[in-house]
């Protein structure tokens, strides 16, 4: 009979979060079937891998990490065409973790340097220094933008005869100062986790995930999965970009360059004009758009990885199904890579889930916010305002259906796979030669399970994201919009 306590037990040798170091047993069973030349030709014994510590994982020319991983449970089985697990991996981790970890060094969520135990002092002090110095540049751009009345979300400077002017609103604390509380928390939170909880997460999934679609039935899952974490990760870089180009607009719009501009602030006896006024207020609200760049980095770091994660993950689960209904493997073997995948969905729905929960109420308050600025230009004057307006509206709106959408089709996997034994059970002649109470326990194991993507403690469905796109499509096609000339 077989328990989830059996499964549990038998884990202790896969360590659920530790690479491909603990994984041989689990890479010969996905071999073992549909791959006999392969499994003669691999060497006999269970050889330990180098260890996988902080300083030698991914950054060391991002190859020598995986120079032995031949010997460690990856077979260099051929999987798409001339395409070997392996070199899928070392292409992977060139194309799409490479890149991503540099985004993590950039806001200081991952060290500048990661050989730290070999490293000299002033390096060391590097690495802990930098974080500290984004944290500081954070919390001067969020000063900077309350003393200076200044939001990313304005999209034009109010206009009296030729003079423009920026000015403070009644909702500066609801409507700034919350969400700048909010944004420095994420950040702490973000590097507590990705610096000392989770440091080498990332890459030991993917590990995982490509050992699980190494096999011949699951051969066409690599170079897809490839294709569109290379995706993922250029809809961030994209994203970035077009936030630049809006800062960059919206300083034209604002007429920031325009001496006659007023920029009210916070202080005291700073309304006045002369020289030193002007430069002070000027230079506050344009190091303010330095530090929006710092912000929209953040952001995109944040989304980009809840959503290479939970691609991975459905990818995993996709591996699992596929390699059970053409028995590939034993029910025994299913059961524990179900059970990895719990323990993984557990970690997925935990901290990272609650950071990008945050996230997601201060992207839903800006685009709130874009709006209700967008709808206040009644003036055929603020064309260029009107392309901020929208441009600010879209960016938020891109980052708050992104994780969304992810999460409903994780979810929509894991009820797929709660199938899985109603499946296997309807087909007889492919499990014939399984005794009937492993047949029973696989299905009452399978039926049991309620997996799912969770955000702010919520299980995400699919109907979440059809009912919200449903409810944008209604809102911007009966909302009157006849005060923008071109729309």
């Amino acid at each position: 009979h077989i328990s989830r306590m059996d499964a549990q037990s038998d884990s202790t040798r896969y360590s659920t979060f530790g690479g491909v170091n603990n994984t041989h047993s689990a890479g010969t069973s996905l071999h073992q079937q549909n791959e006999s030349e392969n499994t003669k030709k691999r060497k006999g014994g269970t050889t330990d891998g180098p260890d996988r510590s902080e300083g030698s994982s991914l950054e060391n020319n991002n190859v020598s990490d995986f120079e032995s991983v031949g010997g460690n449970g990856f077979e260099t089985t051929e999987v798409s065409g001339d395409l070997t697990t392996e070199q899928a991996l070392q292409y992977c981790q060139k194309t799409v973790l490479w890149p991503y970890l540099l985004f993590q060094k950039l806001i200081g969520w991952r060290r500048l340097w990661t050989q730290y135990s070999e490293a000299s002092k002033p390096i060391r002090c590097c690495n802990k220094a930098y974080p500290s110095v984004f944290f500081v540049v954070l919390i001067y751009t969020c000063v900077a933008q309350i003393i200076t009345c200044f939001s990313r979300t304005q999209a034009a400077s109010m206009l009296s005869g030729n003079q423009s002017s920026i000015a403070c609103t009644n909702k500066l604390a609801s409507g700034t100062v919350l969400k700048d509380i909010m944004l420095l928390i994420v950040y702490v939170w973000g590097a507590y986790l990705f610096l000392y909880l989770q440091p080498e997460y990332l890459s030991s999934l993917i590990e995982r995930v490509f050992l699980s679609c190494s096999g011949a039935s699951t051969s066409g899952y690599l170079k897809t999965l490839i294709r569109k974490l290379q995706a993922i990760l250029l809809c961030g870089c994209i994203w970035l970009l077009l936030t630049v180009a809006t800062s960059i607009m919206r300083m034209f719009s604002l007429r920031l360059l325009d001496p006659l501009t007023t920029i009210s602030t916070l202080l005291p006896n700073t309304n006045t004009t002369g020289f030193i006024h002007d430069v002070g207020r000027y230079f506050l609200v344009i190091s303010s758009l330095f530090g929006f760049f710092a912000f929209d980095a953040l952001y995109a770091t944040v989304v980009v990885n809840y959503v290479s994660q939970s691609e991975l993950i459905i990818y995993f689960l996709r591996s699992i199904m596929v390699k059970t209904r053409v028995k590939s493997q034993q029910l025994n073997e299913v059961i524990k890579d179900i059970f990895h995948a719990s323990d993984i969905l557990q970690v997925f729905n935990g901290q990272l889930s609650y950071i990008v929960s945050l996230s997601m109420f201060i992207f839903i308050s800006d685009a709130v916010s874009s709006f209700v600025n967008l709808n206040s230009l009644r003036d055929n004057k603020f064309s260029l305002g009107y392309a901020v307006g929208i441009c600010n509206i879209s960016q938020w709106l891109f980052l708050v259906i992104s994780p969304i959408i992810q999460a409903a089709r994780l979810t929509k996997e894991c009820q797929k796979l709660r199938l899985l034994g109603l499946e296997v059970s309807a087909r007889p002649f492919t499990y014939k030669d399984t005794p009937q109470e492993t047949l029973d326990s696989f299905l009452q194991y399978t039926t049991s399970t309620k997996y799912g993507a969770k955000l702010a403690g919520v299980v995400i469905h699919s109907k979440y994201p059809a009912v919200l796109l449903f409810g944008l499509g209604l809102f911007f096609t009966f909302y009157p919009f006849s005060h923008i000339p071109w729309l």
